[in-house]
């Protein structure tokens, strides 16, 4: 393959990488009707993925990829529906810490089934060797996208 058919490949997977994400909240919407939004569901996962520690503002917005802005709208949002607790830290005042109320665990527990669901059809047409080698390349270009950003940062 010739340098710039490679080069035509390589913008299309970033064009596209860029438009996946309104497209699974479109179909995420369709499931949930406007119960949470996609970027809710991925905030709440992050906070249960910290496990008995509830995660700050900051810690949640890296595992996000997302600003500590963005993450306290989203958890405010979150707290006003009964989802989410924003709590000051014990030690430190500043710190912000994000807890699942049992509402949002209730809520997902019940919803368990098709989040499966709409997992499986999103990859539907995927074998799990498709799913292991897309899962090792996005992975290694997230850590190529840090490395560049760290970099440039410095």
């Amino acid at each position: 393959m010739s340098e710039m058919d490679i080069f035509e490949k390589q913008k299309s997977i970033i064009s596209k990488l860029f438009l996946l994400p309104n497209k699974f909240q479109t179909v995420w919407d369709q499931v949930f009707a406007g119960e949470m939004t996609l970027r809710q569901w991925l905030l709440t996962a992050a906070v249960a993925q910290c496990g008995d520690t509830p995660p700050t503002l900051g810690k949640a917005a890296e595992l996000m990829g997302s600003s500590h802005q963005n993450v306290k709208q989203l958890a405010s949002k979150l707290q006003k529906c009964g989802f989410l607790s924003m709590e000051k830290d014990e030690k430190d005042m500043r710190t912000i810490r994000l807890t699942l109320t049992d509402k949002s665990r209730v809520f997902w527990e019940r919803r368990q089934e098709e989040i499966r669901l709409y997992f499986i059809e999103i990859f539907r047409e995927l074998s799990e060797e498709d799913i292991e080698w897309l899962y090792d390349c996005i992975n290694k270009l997230y850590e190529r996208i840090s490395k560049i950003e760290n970099v440039s940062t410095k």
